[in-house]
């Protein structure tokens, strides 16, 4: 049964528990926030004293997260080549997210169809029509 009337030590306690709980909350909303794009590399790298082998790694590193004045979600960012090798083409998964940081959905995109270097950066952009969308990561599905 619920009291009528709540006392001023239940108020108390239960200012607590709303302040507590917004703070985890608030918590888990900045480490997810302050968290980097996935740097993924094909081959480990090699040990000193050996020979370099030939690799392919890229990084994909999201910039900005904007409404658009049409209504839709745009991401800007960059991809990184971080291998050895010439990359030809680089898919990458676009990530969408509500004002709450929750996930709402995802789609893939070539981020690179041509020539990349290694150590050159490459622009991407990439749109989304789903309206919920307020914030935006990106990781990298597949480079030749």
């Amino acid at each position: 049964m619920i009291p009528d009337r709540i006392d001023r030590g239940q108020r108390f306690a239960l200012a607590l528990i709303v302040a507590f709980c917004a703070s985890v909350v608030g918590v888990l909303v900045v480490r997810d926030l302050s968290r980097e794009a996935p740097r993924v590399d094909a081959v480990p790298a090699v040990s000193s004293g050996e020979k370099e082998e030939v690799r392919t790694s890229v990084r994909v590193v999201p910039t900005a997260c904007n409404l658009t004045a049409s209504g839709r979600m745009r991401m800007d960012g960059y991809i990184l080549n971080t291998g050895t090798r010439n990359l030809q083409y680089v898919t990458v998964r676009a990530l969408w997210k509500n004002g709450a940081g929750q996930p709402i959905g995802n789609e893939t995109f070539y981020a690179l169809n041509g020539e990349l270097s290694p150590g050159e950066r490459h622009p991407f952009s990439h749109t989304t029509d789903r309206r919920t969308a307020q914030k935006c990561n990106a990781e990298p599905v597949d480079w030749w």
